[in-house]
């Protein structure tokens, strides 16, 4: 799950001492890991000639309002605006501006891993297995036979698989590979709970896993009776029956407030609401609206 934003961190953060030395303070590192993952996932603002979206007009107009329009920006996000092959040889359609990036999109149009990275690295020799869940990672032991200095535990979860649990009546013993070197690239919960698993059974680990997590966004909120915010939720792929640009909620975000230089302002940042959850969104607002009008 991810909403296409693209933007660099601020400067300050790698200021924090929470960061490990190695990381903080090779700045020349950071600036070649942020530049090689700007090359691959190639992020653009909504573009300016694109159809006018009701959500992103309203949005500035009353950043006009507010003297604040200089600290609304249009954001790069990782979306095509155009057809075009990216840089790992697949072609790429432009942007049905359905809101459903969110989630999921199917119009080809979002630059995720799927689109880039894993097929750059299927091009490059990479062997690939789907329906493979991680349990855990240890270090090879030579009573183990094994013979790399890592044993990565996982379960196949192909239909058919538990037929062997019915067989036996035990549980199923997972498999497991070896290898050399191991990169966990499950996400900052994903690869936390291999770990933490891991470590349970004797794989040595930073006494800070686990620790000092930040949610995605602090706080979430929707305006209610702003007579005019529009063009939010999310439709289907394609549009049968939205025919306007002018109702398309369009990708995320497409306009974000920049916070201060020392920062005091908190970056906000304007989405669409996937289709999948208009439903809950909307039963929200409405009980938003009813206690808002003391009914």
């Amino acid at each position: 799950m991810n909403a296409n934003t693209a933007l660099r961190p601020n400067p300050r953060i790698w200021d924090d001492n929470v960061w490990p030395e190695e990381l903080a303070q090779d700045k020349e590192l950071l600036e070649q890991s942020f530049q090689h993952a700007l090359n691959m996932l190639q992020p653009e603002p909504y573009p300016e000639n694109w159809p006018v979206l009701q959500k992103l007009s309203t949005l500035e107009t009353m950043a006009k309002g507010a003297g604040a329009h200089d600290k609304f920006i249009r954001p790069p996000i990782a979306v095509h605006f155009k057809d075009a092959v990216n840089p790992a040889g697949v072609a790429q359609k432009a942007s049905t501006l359905t809101g459903n990036d969110t989630t999921g999109i199917n119009d080809w149009s979002k630059n995720t891993t799927l689109m880039n990275y894993i097929p750059d690295a299927w091009n490059h020799g990479a062997e690939i297995f789907t329906c493979c869940n991680v349990i855990r990672v240890d270090k090879a032991s030579k009573k183990s036979g094994t013979s790399g200095p890592y044993t990565v535990y996982f379960e196949w979860q192909e239909p058919g698989r538990e037929a062997f649990l019915s067989d036996h009546g035990n549980a199923i013993t997972p498999m497991f590979i070896t290898a050399d070197i191991v990169v966990l690239g499950a996400g900052a919960l994903g690869s936390t709970e291999i770990l933490l698993r891991s470590s349970k059974t004797g794989f040595k680990t930073s006494n800070q896993l686990g620790k000092h997590f930040s949610g995605n966004g602090d706080v979430s909120v929707q305006g209610v009776h702003d007579n005019g915010l529009q063009g939010v939720c999310g439709n289907f792929t394609p549009p049968i029956w939205l025919h306007s640009a002018w109702s398309k909620p369009g990708p995320s975000p497409v306009l974000c407030v920049t916070p201060c230089e020392n920062g005091t302002t908190p970056l906000m940042r304007f989405i669409s609401v996937p289709i999948i959850v208009r439903g809950v969104l909307l039963q929200w607002r409405d009980s938003c609206a009813w206690r808002l009008d003391g009914r």
